[in-house]
């Protein structure tokens, strides 16, 4: 089975903007949240690195994650279609 790249890539930017849109709203709503998960997965002490978001942050932020995630969704789309088997 193949994938289609393109679909792919853009699931995989919508994907990856929906993520950070969430996790804008819960650094919003719970300024000390989302700082405090990565502390716990990492164990990296982010806490004191938390900045407020701005419009104009939430924006780019929002672009560069669906620029990144449609990009790295249509190469694993393309790497994965090279190592499968083709279709009978």
């Amino acid at each position: 089975m193949r994938l289609h790249t393109r679909a792919f890539a853009i699931a995989s930017a919508i994907v990856a903007a929906t993520v950070y849109l969430l996790g804008a709203i819960i650094h919003v709503a719970l300024p000390w949240g989302a700082p405090a998960v990565v502390t716990y997965i990492f164990r990296v002490d982010v806490i004191e690195l938390a900045r407020p978001i701005s419009v104009d942050g939430l924006v780019v932020g929002i672009l560069m994650f669906a620029v990144c995630g449609g990009f790295f969704g249509g190469l694993t789309a393309w790497v994965y279609n090279r190592f499968a088997k083709p279709g009978p």
